[in-house]
């Protein structure tokens, strides 16, 4: 295992006519020794090319990169002791499972019993012990993975990049090698850096999750953190499988109190404005900002189709009108139409309204969070 410290790291591609595409840029991000880091972000940020220039494939035009210290600067890929496993299986289709796994060792002149017995020991554990005389087109898509997980593993290698290995793969084999890839990382001490535009995927693979968007990494920390207290508007979009909801408003003074008061033509028809009055906490910390323009993002989940229980504290609330229905079994997820704007509530209740239905929606208003509206940072 080993450490990996990159600091503003660049890489340009150029696109003719003097022109280039901005791939990685200013980017700093530190793995520690050991740990598995999930990477995020849409298509065509940067993941892919950040994981390339670790293992040596690409070359920064800016930057450096250091693991355990040594800089990286011009050590070639076979030297970084860094094994990939890309979205693509690109396994030897002439080659068995057993040589396509001892290719790497043979390479690095293992003895050959040596290599047979690690073979064997990491094809028991991937499952893969009756297809070790196959070929690629004999197997299913799950196997040619573990087969392509198993060959970079076999070397034993200080760092795993992993590129969207699961992503063709269906829904129930992609949480089994994911499974799999969490123990092998506890038992093996590898630090992993795993890169997907799946974010429920990230926010299971990885004790830390970065989000990437544009070439530069909006925020790191705990998938908790990353979910709850987005840094932007753009994460807030992103993380989760109900994208937050968000409203832009204004905020003013509601009696003692200051309150965040919805634009108007996203506020209910029928009374013109929708108020939600500010927690103590969120109005010291807004109170700066009053008059300038303001997005409130709230949770799926922190809209609630049944009052919750007292806490001394009024419950806020307003009435919507349900668009959708999704059932996902233990929950369903709720459109609600709210003057001209649509909203998700997450509800786990066993009655759910039918579409077109009056609700009274309750709303925790102390987990809600604040953006600036022009520059997408967060605020409270």
């Amino acid at each position: 295992m080993a450490s990996i410290v990159i600091e503003n790291l660049a890489k340009n591609f150029p696109c003719g006519r003097g022109r280039s595409i901005l791939a990685v840029t200013a980017l700093n991000l530190t793995l520690t020794d050991g740990e598995c880091l999930a990477l995020v972000g849409p298509s065509g940020c940067g993941k892919t090319t950040l994981l390339r220039l670790v293992a040596g494939l690409e070359v920064p035009d800016a930057g450096n990169i250091a693991m355990d210290g040594r800089d990286l600067l011009g050590v070639p890929p076979p030297e970084r002791d860094v094994a990939m496993v890309f979205q693509h299986h690109a396994l030897y289709p002439h080659m068995t499972v057993r040589e396509n796994l001892s290719f790497g060792l043979r390479l690095r002149r293992v003895p050959p019993v040596e290599a047979e017995r690690r073979v064997a020991e990491l094809a028991g554990r991937l499952g893969l012990q009756e297809c070790l005389e196959r070929r690629p087109a004999q197997l299913s898509g799950g196997q040619c993975q573990r087969v392509a997980l198993g060959r970079a593993l076999v070397r034993r290698p200080r760092v795993l990049l992993l590129d969207e290995p699961f992503s063709h793969l269906d829904a129930p084999l992609r949480q089994q090698l994911r499974e799999l890839v969490k123990e092998l990382h506890q038992e093996l001490g590898l630090t992993v850096l795993h890169v997907t535009h799946d974010q429920s995927e990230a926010l299971a693979a990885g004790r830390r999750v970065a989000v990437m968007s544009g070439g530069t990494l909006h925020q790191v920390g705990t998938a908790a953190e990353v979910y709850r207290e987005p840094a932007s508007l753009l994460v807030a979009q992103f993380i989760g499988a109900s994208p937050m909801n968000l409203l832009r408003g204004r905020l003013r003074q509601c009696g003692a109190g200051v309150c965040f008061a919805v634009r108007a033509e996203a506020a209910p028809a029928d009374t013109g404005e929708l108020l939600l009055k500010l927690s103590p906490a969120q109005e010291s910390q807004l109170t700066p900002v009053c008059g300038k323009d303001l997005v409130v993002g709230i949770r799926a989940e922190q809209l609630l189709l049944d009052e919750p229980a007292s806490d001394g504290a009024v419950p806020q609330s307003f009435e919507a009108c349900v668009s959708e229905v999704e059932s996902f079994g233990w929950h369903s997820r709720i459109g609600l139409k709210l003057g001209g704007v649509r909203l998700f509530a997450a509800s786990a209740a066993a009655v759910v309204p039918g579409v077109g239905d009056k609700v009274t929606v309750f709303v925790r208003r102390e987990s809600a969070v604040f953006f600036d509206a022009a520059t997408g940072r967060r605020l409270a």
